[in-house]
């Protein structure tokens, strides 16, 4: 009796043990598949919300023609179930922002001209305010608690016939909350600029402190390696970020010579990270030296109460466009780009790394339907990137529908979705539960096999 019980036990660990070998082997995954919906013929520039029924909102400027000049409306969709439903925001405006608040009404950040304004929707009808009637560039937008908005945005302040004698010019970053009556405005930095410093990305904590990353550019001079003793200027930023402590800004320089900064994410402990392209290069100041050489490399970095601590992405894809941040339930990373091959076209499409605890994992999740793009080859024009609350990837593209003097005009503003079951985002969660009902199934068998041999031993007669 003991014999067959020990040997059924074996049985039994050898299949489980099976089954263990088999899920942490490498399986062929179906291939992601996209669902699009085209929104609007003549939108770009789409920001992307879920409500808390799964219904996808989007606000987008509407591109026109007027007197061969290019125009835009502000616009708000959404998907009623059955159909996208469309209204005007504001007969002007651009590069609008969305968020909503706990009651899925929403709140909307865009430009007009030089002004920075803020649109909700009440009772149907849009209440549309100016925060700043600055010069306003590249603008982040964070509902607090009780649904009122916090803002970061840079301004260009100069007087009138201002020349500058310097190749960067500065900006101001600014912060400006909305506390129910009106609005409040700080200055939080002024930064050097050269190309541009692109948008501030703003997160709130829990006490509803905020917390910003934003550029800063800096600007080598070298000789141009084509063009013997043309001097020419190249530039990298520095990411900064800045966080409220309740009394006082903190500001922290966190990485040099980099480009294309993602978003900013909170871990469950308050904790700041983001991702970033690390740029190594060098060049010489010198006629004498005609090289100029840079090299690229995708990082992910972190606080961990003490320091800032940075992952490199070793698989290091041919990165294109926007990087997006999301953690999952252990806090770990999942970074998603798009990856354009122009020696492979199959292998271009959106990618996932998503950090398990020890590696990175690389996933393809397929070449979703660009928009033909004539006036910039091979961008991946994609406006926003979401998750509702199962954790689905939905997103927002457009594309050039034609040119005016030269310049390209945006339009065909599509929504798409991927198909979860083509997706794995927990790689190791078959493995993981397959090893715990290994470990019960063989503590429960040790226990009733020792609860046995002592019914035994019991009923042994004494010698």
């Amino acid at each position: 009796m003991v014999l067959r019980t020990r040997f059924a036990l074996v049985l039994v660990a050898l299949f489980l043990t099976s089954l263990v070998t088999v899920s942490s082997a490498p399986s062929t995954q179906a291939t992601p598949t996209w669902n699009t919906q085209l929104v609007d013929p003549k939108g770009a520039g789409g920001s992307i919300a879920i409500d808390s029924q799964g219904n996808p909102h989007i606000v987008y400027y509407y591109s026109y023609i007027v007197n061969d000049s290019s125009a835009s409306q502000m616009k708000y969709a959404v998907w009623t179930g059955t159909n996208w439903t469309i209204q005007t925001i504001d007969p002007s405006g651009s590069w609008g922002s969305l968020a909503l608040d706990s009651k899925d009404d929403p709140h909307v950040l865009y430009n007009v001209g030089n002004s920075l304004k803020y649109a909700v929707l009440n009772d149907n009808s849009w209440n549309i305010q100016t925060v700043d009637s600055s010069v306003s560039r590249g603008t982040s937008m964070a509902l607090d608690s009780n649904g009122n908005p916090h803002v970061a945005y840079f301004t260009s302040k100069y007087p009138e016939n201002y020349v500058s004698d310097s190749v960067t010019q500065t900006q101001d970053l600014n912060y400006a909350v909305w506390n129910g009556s009106n609005w409040t405005h700080q200055i939080i930095d002024r930064v050097n600029v050269f190309v541009g410093v692109g948008s501030p990305s703003i997160v709130l904590d829990t006490n509803n402190y905020p917390h910003i990353l934003y550029n800063e550019n800096v600007v080598f001079e070298y000789y141009n390696q084509y063009e013997w003793n043309n001097l020419s200027f190249y530039s990298t930023d520095n990411i900064k970020y800045a966080s409220w402590t309740g009394n006082s800004w903190q500001i922290q320089n966190v990485v040099s010579n980099s480009t294309g900064k993602g978003n900013l994410v909170l871990d469950s402990n308050q904790r700041p990270s983001f991702c970033y392209i690390d740029v190594n290069f060098s060049y010489s100041p010198s006629p004498n030296s005609n090289s100029f050489k840079e090299t690229h490399s995708p990082n992910y970095i972190y606080w961990n109460g003490h320091g800032w601590l940075s992952r490199v992405i070793n698989t290091k894809p041919s990165w294109s466009g926007q990087t997006y941040l999301k953690l999952d339930s252990n806090d770990d990373p999942q970074i998603f780009f798009y990856s354009k091959n122009y020696q492979n076209a199959s292998a271009s499409g959106l990618f996932l790394e998503h950090w398990t605890g020890s590696n990175w994992n690389t996933q393809n999740l397929g070449d979703f339907p660009l928009e033909n793009s004539r006036y910039y080859q091979g961008t991946e024009n994609i406006a926003d990137t979401v998750f509702d609350s199962h954790g689905r990837l939905s997103l927002t593209y457009d594309g050039e529908v034609g040119t005016i003097r030269g310049a390209p005009i945006d339009g065909d503003l599509t929504y798409a979705t991927i198909d979860v079951t083509g997706i794995s985002f927990a790689p190791n969660s078959l493995l993981l539960l397959t090893l715990i009902l290994v470990i019960i199934f063989l503590a429960v068998s040790l226990l009733l096999y020792r609860r046995h041999r002592k019914t035994i031993f019991q009923n042994e007669p004494n010698v």
